[in-house]
């Protein structure tokens, strides 16, 4: 593979936009549906895809049934352009840490997704601008023309081919002389990239249950509260049970998904009496991590001479 092509010119978006950042997405209902988009669109099963992560989307993940030499042979041939799929072991299996108490630690899937995505950030393998690098287009296979994608699949198989064989990702991403810079990073910033994941998401649950009041639309209101509800119950685990004492997620997911899926127009009233208090308490997530975010801003942000 060669490291000498103009990598702007080998990019495209997908699940993403331009402006989309990779580290802590601003929009977690898009994130919600992209887990399922990104299992139709590869043929992966939902085991071996994450979003319980600070990544903006989902990730494959590598089981040990796979195996290790074409751990992606099932996948959508098509979809092999995604340098996801195209990751160095390093960056696929978990890292061994020493915590502060000294103690062996294997990373979770937070503090993976956190060190994957600033080591993707970092190798431009993604750009929030430009999107992600197209690892076909940058070997000259066309994944529109049907006889590069029946190359793919005889590769997938096991069959050798050079150009396919010749692609390294650590030829762009490894940092030679700090090699462990991502996961010290990581070790480091992973509870405030969380608490400032949870601020922001929190932030716009609350704006987007408001603008479906706005709307005055029982339809648009009910999916809205359902969706923020799914959302609350999976993705706010880990706030602490003060800010959550008061509402129990499990069943207000029920109690939501069946008003969703009954088909009957639900009356406004009874919708913000499920509304107010979610808002209630999306808003006081938002203000109680708040200043992680400030910190997360300032961590990233390059500092000048």
């Amino acid at each position: 593979m060669s490291n000498n092509a103009d990598l702007s010119r080998l990019r495209k978006h997908y699940l993403t936009e331009p402006g989309t950042p990779l580290i802590i997405t601003e929009d977690p209902i898009a994130r919600l549906y992209n887990a399922s988009q990104f299992a139709d669109n590869t043929g992966l099963p939902r085991e071996n895809i994450t979003t319980d992560t600070l990544c903006s989307v989902p990730l494959p993940v590598v089981t040990p049934d796979m195996t290790p030499e074409r751990p992606y042979a099932r996948v959508n041939p098509a979809m092999l352009w995604h340098p996801l799929f195209w990751l160095p072991s390093r960056l696929t299996e978990r890292d061994v840490y020493v915590d502060d108490d000294g103690e062996e630690k294997i990373e979770d899937d937070v503090m993976w997704s956190l060190r994957l995505s600033l080591e993707l950030l970092a190798g431009m393998i993604y750009s929030p601008e430009l999107g992600w690098l197209d690892m076909m287009e940058l070997v000259g296979i066309d994944v529109t023309n049907p006889a590069d994608l029946e190359r793919i699949r005889r590769w997938q198989n096991g069959a050798e081919d050079e150009a396919l064989d010749s692609i390294n990702l650590d030829e762009l991403m490894q940092d030679k002389a700090e090699p462990n810079w991502a996961m010290e990073t990581s070790q480091s910033l992973v509870d405030e990239v969380e608490r400032a994941q949870w601020s922001v998401h929190a932030s716009a649950l609350s704006g987007y249950i408001n603008a479906g009041l706005e709307t005055n639309d029982p339809e648009d209101v009910c999916q809205r509260l359902f969706e923020s509800a799914v959302l609350m119950d999976a993705d706010f685990a880990e706030v602490t049970d003060e800010l959550l004492e008061n509402l129990d997620t499990e069943y207000l997911v029920n109690e939501l998904d069946a008003l969703f899926n009954s088909r009957q127009q639900v009356p406004m009233d009874a919708l913000k009496a499920y509304a107010l208090p979610m808002i209630n308490v999306f808003n006081e997530i938002s203000t109680a991590f708040a200043e992680s975010v400030e910190v997360v801003q300032e961590a990233f942000t390059p500092q000048g001479d």
